[in-house]
């Protein structure tokens, strides 16, 4: 956490955004390849540290296809060597976990860390076919938080829209127009929606004031995002965003935006004066959804901007209300004021900072691995930002020279 300079800041609202670390380690090429360098590690920590009437526990095992990792040309081989590195990873974990008690705490915990990182791997990459074979999952269908390396157990894929996905650490910043409040090093498959909370926290952690405002871009204007932001500041804080467009939503027609809901949420009722009270909870998220019927709507002058010109004419109309709707509506009610305005109209100042962090001060790119270590860099380099321009200020006559000593 940066130190506090100024008694009076807590009264300034805070920008936050967000920007890639990138691992110094390389990706693995292969899930297989991942298996295999953690099964190493896992068997020299165990060969170098385990009493010698536990040796045992790891089978005989040929190594020289883990050391010696041929690149292979064809599908078929590859899917048999997956499968043969997944058996393997089986047969380690199997034997060395009811031993772990045999370890001295320091092997131990290294141990268990890369007996998690076999499972988790296994996990959110891998699933048995009709013939239970060991098969690579559908990229959709893979876990959060994937590992990407043997070496870095910390870094996670960045995947930020419009970029290539990342492995590493994804760094936040909260900024006043003078110095840097805030910088907080997450691995990276934490979402961007996590970062005001995250910055928050480490204020409080750090028993500094809270701003009353923080501004991010559109990231931080879900639902889940400003509830995250009241619970971590017990209320002292606001989120300022923009409304997010809902992903696949039609911009020629209407929004949840445009329907109006009773507070109990047991009524919604549209542009059209159409009244619902058919009310069913989500199995897909927090929250409800409305149902419009054909036979409420017919002759209705807003069917075209309501429902989808292919839609099925006698089918219903359905209209997801969030349980932190009242959040986003009083979130756009703020949005349109003059303080909102202007709060928006202000989130560039946190740009410039974040360019001469990844470019003049090396925070585009950890220098060490692991999220401590990128945490460490990214306070340094805010450290040197802040130094620098309270340093400028001072020059430029808006801030007081220091007592002599």
């Amino acid at each position: 956490m940066l130190p506090r300079t100024s008694n009076s800041w807590n009264v300034i609202s805070h920008i936050v955004d967000t920007f890639a670390m990138e691992s110094p380690v390389t990706p693995t090429r292969s899930t297989a390849y991942l298996l295999a360098q953690l099964s190493l590690r896992l068997i020299d920590v165990w060969e170098e540290t385990a009493p010698a009437a536990y040796q045992c526990a790891i089978p005989p095992l040929d190594l020289g296809p883990l050391v010696s990792f041929v690149r292979l040309h064809t599908d078929t081989d590859r899917q048999q060597r997956l499968h043969a590195m997944t058996t393997l990873v089986t047969w380690l974990t199997d034997g060395i976990t009811p031993h772990l008690s045999a370890l001295e705490d320091a092997p131990r915990a290294r141990a268990q860390t890369l007996l998690h990182a076999l499972t988790k791997v296994i996990a959110d990459d891998l699933m048995t076919d009709a013939e239970g074979q060991w098969v690579e999952r559908p990229t959709k269908q893979r876990g959060e938080h994937r590992l990407a390396s043997a070496v870095d157990l910390d870094a996670t894929f960045r995947k930020h829209e419009g970029s290539p996905a990342v492995l590493g650490t994804n760094a936040v910043i909260s900024v006043t127009p003078t110095r840097i409040r805030a910088a907080v090093a997450l691995t990276g498959s934490i979402p961007d929606g996590e970062a005001p909370s995250a910055a928050l926290q480490q204020q409080r952690d750090a028993d500094l004031p809270l701003p009353p405002q923080i501004v991010m871009d559109q990231a931080g204007g879900w639902g889940k995002t400003r509830a995250r932001v009241i619970a971590v500041s017990d209320g002292q804080t606001e989120m300022v965003a923009r409304i997010p467009v809902s992903g696949g939503r039609d911009p020629n027609r209407f929004s949840v935006a445009d329907f109006q809901v009773d507070a109990e949420r047991t009524t919604c009722t549209c542009p059209g004066g159409v009244v619902s009270t058919k009310a069913y909870r989500s199995g897909n998220g927090d929250g409800v959804d409305f149902r419009f019927l054909a036979s409420q709507c017919a002759g209705c002058a807003e069917w075209a901007g309501c429902r989808d010109p292919n839609a099925n004419p006698k089918g219903h109309r359905s209209v997801f209300i969030s349980d932190y709707h009242p959040l986003l509506r009083a979130g756009a009610t703020f949005n349109e004021t003059p303080l909102g305005r202007s709060l928006l109209g202000g989130r560039w100042r946190v740009e410039p900072v974040v360019a001469w962090l990844t470019r003049y001060q090396g925070c585009r790119r950890a220098r060490r691995i692991g999220t401590a270590a990128a945490q460490s860099q990214l306070s340094q380099a805010c450290a040197m930002r802040n130094l620098l321009m309270w340093l400028s200020r001072i020059r430029r006559g808006l801030a007081p020279r220091p007592p002599r000593c």
